[in-house]
């Protein structure tokens, strides 16, 4: 037996569940493929981060940094750019950042929760096919009167469970996929704030180096005015 009788005879939700798993492997595929150019799996930005910033131009790193594709970059670039700029208070500049923050999470969430919806509705389509294919089976029965013949009843069962199956191996998968998925979006949020982290210390330890030197510049200021 085919896989096309298999869909003929589990009837109508048969093709609906086909077309959930067209749906569900084509959105596993758009998002692995997102993920991998947003390069989710590296690190490479955390690791040389604080180096960068010491040794290199800020409005260089920044600029490089935006044209990245990594979420992480752009978060990193937003944060210096917003230090760089000056105008904002530390509280202000964290706001500004939990929604540049925001906003990359929302893409990386994109059609997730599709997912999900997929992996739940699956085997719930799959039992209704079973139990409308039960009914079908037990009219049948009920049709035939005393002439009952036991393979009618068991061919309409298995007919019926196949749905069932069917939707059990949509839903397993792609119940697989959404977690794994959504486990490296949590991982890239965790990373997103420990660059931002980065950034914001590294201006933050800049500030107050170069506070005892602006201190003596008021002073000598002072001395000469009170000369």
């Amino acid at each position: 037996m085919t896989a096309l009788d298999l869909l003929i005879r589990g009837g109508f939700v048969m093709w609906v569940l086909l077309a959930l798993s067209v749906v569900s492997l084509a959105l596993i595929l758009y998002k692995l493929v997102q993920f991998r150019l947003a390069r989710l799996g590296t690190s490479k930005v955390l690791d040389n981060l604080e180096q960068r910033l010491r040794s290199e131009d800020p409005h260089r790193l920044q600029q490089q940094l935006a044209d990245a594709r990594s979420p992480l970059a752009h978060l990193a670039a937003r944060a210096i750019t917003l230090c760089e700029e000056g105008s904002l208070s530390e509280e202000a500049i964290k706001a500004e950042l939990e929604r540049s923050a925001a906003e990359e999470v929302r893409r990386l969430d994109l059609h997730l929760k599709t997912l999900a919806n997929l992996a739940h509705i699956a085997p719930l389509l799959g039992l209704l096919g079973t139990v409308t294919g039960m009914i079908g089976a037990f009219h049948s029965l009920e049709a035939a009167g005393m002439k009952v013949n036991p393979s009618l009843l068991a061919g309409g069962i298995w007919e019926a469970l196949l749905t069932t199956a069917f939707g059990l191996s949509i839903a397993i998968p792609t119940m697989a996929a959404y977690a794994f998925l959504d486990g490296k979006v949590d991982d890239a949020v965790a990373k997103m704030h420990d660059a931002a982290a980065r950034v914001l210390v590294h201006y933050a330890r800049r500030a107050a180096a170069d506070f005892p030197q602006k201190l003596s510049a008021v002073a000598a200021k002072m001395s000469v005015y009170a000369n």
